[in-house]
């Protein structure tokens, strides 16, 4: 596909069905996606997507300016495919994060637990002396 015609194709599509991404500009904490704030990476523009209801999804396609270069550009098949795998593995330590989490806060409840059950038991013990 010629420059041309990308660029033809690129006018003709409403640009609320893109999810515009600059490596160079853009911003995964504030970007939302749209020309004025883009993505850092394509994983994000992957994971807001993936947020949006499953009959809008097939309709957005991601554009992606390199750093460096001056004209967005449709995502090619094999950084597509990068970036869903680079979602996933966020996806992956974020859920072993949370279990992580909510495993040492267990732990460490039940070693408060303990430690209160020792004290009660502790304040049982009278000391006598010898005669």
């Amino acid at each position: 596909m010629s420059a041309e015609e990308l660029a033809t194709k690129l006018s003709t599509l409403d640009i609320s069905d893109l999810i515009f991404v600059d490596e160079a500009t853009g911003s995964d904490d504030a970007g939302c996606g749209n020309k004025d704030k883009p993505f850092k990476s394509a994983a994000s523009a992957v994971g807001h997507i993936s947020s949006q209801p499953e009959a809008a999804q097939e309709s957005l396609k991601i554009v992606i300016k390199k750093a460096g270069d001056e004209k967005y550009s449709y995502i090619t098949p094999s950084a597509l495919k990068k970036a869903k795998n680079a979602y996933e593995l966020a996806l992956k330590k974020a859920k072993k994060q949370a279990e992580r989490e909510a495993r040492d806060k267990e732990e460490r409840e039940a070693k408060l637990a303990e430690e209160q059950r020792k004290l009660e038991e502790s304040k049982k013990v009278v000391l006598t002396q010898d005669p």
